[in-house]
């Protein structure tokens, strides 16, 4: 059996949640609930981007990052084993001496763009586009907050469409409404290793939903100097100016939203 989207078949979603990162693994080792398997892998990397971005002096955080993205993948591939993964990633945080980020708390709200996006069909359009570009191995970095979830989903269902083994997944923190980001938070640490690893791979930037201009142009130009020379494609589950209330069933995505040949 193929990849299943963790969102198909969930007819109500709401976004909104209150609790620590504790609580969140601790869902994730109790339950099957198919909203809690959806929505509680991004929170477990939006404590750690936080976190990381908090506390730029810890060596630790940035290699926890990177297995918790592992392991969060691995939660929506294969669902029945999201326990035995929570329970390893608690683990990793003892290991790295930052049991303290257990404590971390999420506050999450409500939003109907990112929620609308999370839809299951438009991920897979996103997929299937990016697929039937190429089938090159990408680098695929999702902008978070909001775009970890679909993100996530959309990687998976390219990887599966494309039979891509080598492509690889990251995050970016870049919230100028919610948090007040002027550019996507990254370490030089990060960018030397994203530099690295953008060899022999086409490079997509992620956004779940893009509502301005201004959004997408900070990203292509913030990208386009990291990996200089280097062609950029961005996409998103949905573009506001093209969101047709009168039919919110109908998956909705500008196929070109930007192709940068730097």
């Amino acid at each position: 059996m193929g990849y299943i989207s963790p969102f198909s078949g969930i007819e109500r979603l709401d976004l909104k949640y209150s609790g620590s990162l504790e609580a969140v693994l601790t869902d994730l080792e109790n339950t099957d609930d198919l909203r809690v398997l959806a929505l509680h892998p991004s929170r477990i990397i939006r404590a750690i981007v936080d976190y990381k971005i908090e506390h730029p002096e810890s060596n630790e955080i940035e290699l926890l990052l990177k297995e918790a993205i592992d392991s969060t993948l691995r939660i929506y591939s294969t669902p029945s084993k999201s326990g035995e993964i929570a329970r390893a990633l608690r683990e990793r945080l003892k290991v790295y001496g930052i049991e303290e980020l257990l404590q971390k708390q999420l506050n999450q709200d409500s939003d109907y763009m990112t929620t609308m996006a999370l839809e299951a069909e438009r991920s897979e359009r996103t997929a299937e586009i990016l697929a039937r570009e190429s089938s090159e191995d990408v680098l695929f970095i999702a902008l978070g907050h909001g775009g970890i979830a679909a993100g996530m989903d959309a990687y998976l269902k390219f990887c599966e469409l494309s039979g891509s083994r080598g492509s690889r997944f990251y995050v970016a923190r870049f919230s100028r409404h919610k948090l007040g980001d002027p550019e996507p938070k990254l370490s030089e640490t990060e960018i030397e290793y994203l530099r690295t690893i953008a060899e022999g791979r086409r490079i997509v930037i992620f956004d779940e939903d893009i509502c301005s201009g201004e959004t997408r142009k900070k990203a292509i130009n913030y990208f386009s100097g990291i990996f200089f020379g280097k062609p950029l494609r961005m996409i998103c589950n949905i573009e506001q100016k093209d969101f047709n209330k009168k039919n919110l069933q109908i998956p909705i995505i500008t196929e070109s939203i930007s192709q940068y040949p730097y």
